[in-house]
């Protein structure tokens, strides 16, 4: 993975230490594949979402998780690459 000096690459770079069992025994490190996915999404979101919260899955997946007027977000890239999308709208809302 390249080492870009951002908030982002700096998060990928520290899930990429991770090793398997790193929630307390359990818990499955992140694939090479998954952190560079995981990247490009990240960095195709638009810039006006505001901090993306970046947490690795027990399942070996990462997480990427932000909230706006819209409601909160999250985009699941599981350990097979495939994605998992979540939008929950806030409340009041129909």
């Amino acid at each position: 993975m390249t080492a870009q000096q951002t908030p982002l690459w700096e998060r990928l770079t520290e899930l990429s230490r991770l090793n398997d069992g790193w929630l307390d025994g359990y818990g499955k490190a992140p694939a090479e594949e998954v952190l560079q996915l995981a990247g490009k999404i990240a960095t195709a979101l638009p810039h006006t979402l505001g901090q993306i919260l970046i947490t690795p899955t027990e399942a070996g997946g990462v997480q990427l998780e932000w909230s706006d007027q819209h409601g909160g977000h999250e985009i699941e890239v599981m350990p097979d690459l495939h994605l998992f999308l979540l939008t929950v709208e806030p409340e009041g809302s129909s």
